[in-house]
This record gives structure tokens, C-alpha cells and sequence, in this order.
């Protein structure tokens, strides 16, 4: 019992840590493309930025705060859940982008040059911070 409390105690912290690098560091690339598009005149993919930028965001952390959840049960959830969120991760964003491009909500080519760029961004930091958290709790990278 004492060993669950434990380990509940250390996920949050992992999560209230993670919180806000990611906000910070999500807001600011969000505001960086906004004001690169608007300095150079690209006013028109600016929609397209903002949902790169939301999907992006959503997806990851949705991912992590399920990969921290993940953390604390057996191996074999652990892995079920991380092999799961990343085909999850893949059927959504493929989803997405199949409906933006049938119904021509966005400039299909530009909303994927920002989900790129946005999805490695988040996906960086996320796996910072993992890679933080793991380190402090003793383990060694593979």
C-alpha cells in the first residue's frame, strides 16, 4: 500500500513538472509561427498554424499523462498502453488530416508542414522530460 502512495506521489510530480515546460514552451513556439506568418504576409495560414498547433499539442499530452499512468502498473499494461498511444496517436492525426484534405478546411500542405514541425517539437519535450524523470528515479538509459 505504502509502495502505490509512493509511486501516485511521484507521478504527480512528474505531471506538475511537465505541465508547465510544456504550456511554456507550447505557447511560446505558438506565438514565434503566429508572428513569423503575420511579419511575412501569411495571414491566410494562420488557421492552418493554430489547428497544427492544437492537434499537436493535444495528441502529446494525451500520450504522456497515459504513458505516466502507465508508469505506475506492470509491465505488460506499460507496454500495452505505449505500443497503443502510439497507433492511437498515428490513427488520429492521420484521421484528421484525411478529413481536413476531403473537406478542404485548411491549406492541406501547410497544416502538415506545421504538424511537423509542431508534433516534433511537443514530442521533444516530452520525451526530455521522460528522460529527466527516469534519470532521477536511479535508471539507467538502454
Amino acid at each position: 500500500m505504502e509502495k502505490s502512495k509512493t509511486q501516485s506521489t511521484a507521478a504527480g510530480k512528474s505531471i506538475r513538472e511537465f505541465l508547465p515546460i510544456y504550456f511554456g514552451v507550447g505557447v511560446l513556439a505558438g506565438v514565434l509561427g503566429g508572428f513569423l506568418l503575420i511579419l511575412f504576409g501569411w495571414h491566410n495560414k494562420l488557421n492552418a498554424l493554430f489547428w497544427a498547433w492544437l492537434v499537436s499539442a493535444l495528441v502529446i499530452l494525451i500520450g504522456y499523462l497515459a504513458n505516466q499512468w502507465a508508469f505506475l502498473r506492470s509491465h505488460k499494461v506499460f507496454l500495452g498502453v505505449l505500443l497503443g498511444g502510439m497507433v492511437g496517436r498515428i490513427l488520429i492525426i492521420v484521421s484528421l488530416i484525411y478529413l481536413i484534405y476531403v473537406n478542404q478546411w485548411l491549406p492541406v500542405v501547410w497544416f502538415l508542414v506545421f504538424l511537423a514541425i509542431y508534433y516534433f517539437l511537443f514530442q521533444s519535450v516530452e520525451i526530455w522530460i521522460i528522460n529527466r524523470q527516469l534519470k532521477r528515479q536511479g535508471l539507467k538509459r538502454a
